[in-house]
C-alpha cells in the first residue's frame, strides 16, 4: 500500500524537473531567436533602471519585496474577489 504512494511522488517530482527543463531550454531559443531574427536589445530599459535605482539606494529592494507582495495581496482579495482581509 505503501509503495503506490511513493512511485506516484517521484513521479511528480521527476515531471517537475522535467518541466523546469524544458520551460528554461525553450525561454533560451526563444530568447536567442527574439535577439537575432528580431534584432531585440539583450537588456529591457526598464530592468535598466530598476538595478540602477537598486545600486544608489539598496533599501528599494526590500521595500518593493515587501510592499509588492502585500499590494498584490490586497488587489487580488479585496478588488477581485470583493472579501474583506
Amino acid at each position: 500500500m505503501n509503495v503506490k504512494p511513493r512511485k506516484r511522488k517521484r513521479y511528480v517530482i521527476l515531471w517537475a524537473v522535467v518541466g523546469f527543463a524544458i520551460v528554461m531550454i525553450y525561454q533560451i531559443i526563444a530568447g536567442t531567436i527574439n535577439m537575432y531574427v528580431f534584432g531585440a536589445p539583450n537588456k529591457s530599459p526598464n530592468t535598466a533602471r530598476l538595478m540602477k535605482v537598486a545600486q544608489e539606494i539598496p533599501l528599494f529592494i526590500i521595500l518593493i519585496s515587501t510592499v509588492g507582495p502585500i499590494l498584490e495581496e490586497f488587489v487580488f482579495r479585496k478588488v477581485i474577489f470583493g472579501e474583506n482581509i
